[in-house]
């Protein structure tokens, strides 16, 4: 029981660590492509705030002189912010699971081990299914909102390749 636990733990940090990068990584991408790349156009939302809010965020944010800039900063700083603290997180949890995991003893803990590796790369490969298109569809024109979907979808591709490698090396060595 307790492989499996730390098995299905690790996947899970895993993804964390995943949802993570896609957000960290919005910082050094913003650099050339602008932050509206990734929050989109929130300025539609601006009539939909308060008085205060819109106060309250022009104040948090002073760099901005509009209650749109300060909302779209807002928005920018909390996923950077996020992606930092996931990243962080899923990093730490997957090196404490580290310590923790036993090594595969039999033909059926390997057997299981094989098919989480699987199971986890069908679900980012989904998830790059959904938005690796939409991302680069978007990034060719820098469509306001599409730097989400883009860096979702590339790091989800990238886990999922790397997973299903791992799968596939397992497979062989019950295979074989």
């Amino acid at each position: 029981m307790r492989f499996l636990l730390v098995r299905v733990l690790r996947l899970g940090a895993l993804a964390v660590l995943a949802a993570g990068l896609s957000g960290l990584l919005a910082e050094p991408v913003s650099w050339w492509t602008g932050r509206d790349f990734f929050t989109g156009d929130d300025r539609a939302r601006v009539g939909d705030l308060s008085v205060e809010r819109c106060a309250q965020l022009t104040r948090l944010h002073r760099g901005q002189a509009t209650c749109a800039g300060a909302l779209m900063e807002d928005h920018f700083g909390e996923l950077v912010e996020y992606g930092l603290l996931a990243t962080a997180a899923g990093g730490a949890l997957l090196l404490l699971l580290r310590r923790l995991s036993l090594p595969p003893r039999g033909r059926a803990e390997e057997t299981v081990e094989a098919l989480l590796l699987t199971l986890a790369a069908v679900a980012f490969a989904v998830v790059a299914a959904g938005d690796l298109p939409d991302g680069l569809v978007g990034a060719a024109s820098l469509l306001p909102g599409a730097g989400r979907a883009l860096l979702k979808g590339s790091v989800a591709a990238a886990f999922a390749t790397g997973l299903l490698i791992g799968a596939v090396g397992r497979w062989r060595r019950l295979a074989g």
